[in-house]
């Protein structure tokens, strides 16, 4: 199955599959005591958690891949970052978000861009 949601990952198809495959993911992750990886559905809702806990509104994420946790979170922050290397990646990602203005999609490495986009924001963001 996961060769199958492999094969999907830059089509339209993936956004409506990895939630499933989320959900599944997560309750396989619960049934072994939490042995593995923690699964993606559980890091959005701690993003989520801190974002609501400490009141924050600007999400910076480093390495975008595929953009799942933007696309999780989008409705969440009033402005996100995130920063992208790889050139197709970075090219898919401002597709998929173009529509969203509060979403800025950076291609580079996040070593050298961090810096002046925090000098940039001067505010407290989550990472």
């Amino acid at each position: 199955m996961l060769k199958i949601i492999e094969s999907l990952k830059f089509t339209f198809l993936y956004d409506l599959i990895f939630p499933i495959f989320q959900i599944l993911q997560t309750a396989n992750w619960y049934l072994k005591s939490k042995s593995t990886n923690t699964p993606h559905l559980v890091k959005q809702q701690v993003i989520k958690y801190y974002r609501k806990k400490y009141g924050l509104l600007i999400f910076i994420e480093t390495g975008t891949y595929l953009g799942m946790m933007v696309n999780a979170v989008k409705n969440t922050f009033s402005k996100i970052y995130t920063i992208e290397i790889d050139k197709k990646l970075y090219q898919n990602a401002r597709r998929k978000f173009e529509e969203y203005k509060h979403i800025n999609v950076l291609f580079g490495d996040s070593s050298k861009i961090l810096p002046e986009l925090l000098k940039k924001i001067g505010k407290p963001c989550l990472f």
